[in-house]
């Protein structure tokens, strides 16, 4: 009896207030996926909060806000005609569903890869504080992955969403089905996040003649000092998705030999909060173009 008042309670905020009951929602659920997330994985130490608080947002924004006008678009503009007019001789599919599949190949193709993943990558190297070299060098490493996993999970879950639901239960439904999906998505984002940079110690990196000469030559009570004095461009980093975000600069601004390359580019710019503030306008705009 109480589930049933609790869900009558929400059905009714969705048709008074349905853009922050969505909103709402999302970073629920957003909140909730990064959680387990965080407890599956074994190298974090403790449960990040602003970790979790980027997700949140990131969640009330796009999935809650953005996408109840997007769907909204879809639900008024794919009928299902376009799709017909190229399958009607192949597939015998009514128009109920060739407009589910319309609207998902809209939402897909065409707003995931050049807006939802973009704006993803970004937020994602805000909660890391990741500079915008780093960031960068961490998105083109992650896109394709990421966007074969998505197409992979949301293909047949949008498309059945999109033929069965009723327009004021797409987001709420489509947040339900995003706790697994939270989950994919924020294990692969920080996945090796608190993992040490890994090094290897420069009698590793050193060909095995000189190796072999120099334990020869040194004096054991030296041999100490000469390996900790090996210059740092002996020393092999880690993988760029495994640094601290301290040592991310390192990976994606090489030595050329003279030591200056970091001097030559310029000292990275870290994003900032404005940054976000920025993407968050950015999000509401798009929100109101749809």
């Amino acid at each position: 009896m109480v589930l049933l008042r609790a869900v009558g309670a929400y059905t009714r905020a969705l048709v008074v207030a349905p853009v922050p009951t969505k909103a709402l929602t999302a970073a629920v659920v957003a909140a909730t996926g990064d959680a387990f997330a965080q407890r599956a994985d074994p190298t974090a130490a403790q449960y990040d909060v602003g970790r979790a608080a980027t997700f949140a947002s990131f969640g009330a924004l796009y999935t809650g806000a953005f996408q109840h006008a997007l769907f909204g678009w879809l639900d008024a503009h794919c009928h299902g005609a376009a799709l017909a007019s190229l399958v009607e001789r192949y597939v015998l599919l009514d128009f109920h569903w060739l407009r589910a599949i319309e609207m998902t190949l809209c939402n897909q193709l065409c707003i995931v890869p050049f807006l939802y993943l973009p704006l993803f990558f970004a937020v994602s190297g805000i909660a890391r504080g990741l500079n915008v070299r780093a960031a960068f060098t961490e998105a083109v490493r992650k896109y394709l992955p990421l966007l074969h996993r998505n197409w992979l999970f949301w293909l047949p879950v949008q498309t059945v969403f999109f033929a069965v639901l009723a327009p004021e239960f797409l987001v709420p439904i489509t947040c339900m089905a995003g706790v697994v999906w939270n989950l994919i998505l924020s294990s692969l984002a920080y996945r090796g996040v608190h993992a040490p940079a890994a090094t290897v110690s420069a009698a590793a990196t050193v060909p095995p003649a000189t190796t072999a000469t120099a334990v020869a030559t040194v004096p054991p009570a030296t041999t100490a000092t000469a390996v900790a004095t090996v210059p740092a461009a002996t020393t092999a980093t880690a993988d760029p998705g495994t640094h601290e975000p301290g040592n991310a600069s390192a990976v994606t601004a090489p030595d050329n030999g003279g030591g200056e390359a970091q001097t030559a580019l310029g000292a990275p710019r870290r994003l900032t909060a404005a940054d976000s503030a920025a993407l968050c306008v950015l999000i509401s705009c798009a929100g109101r173009r749809v």
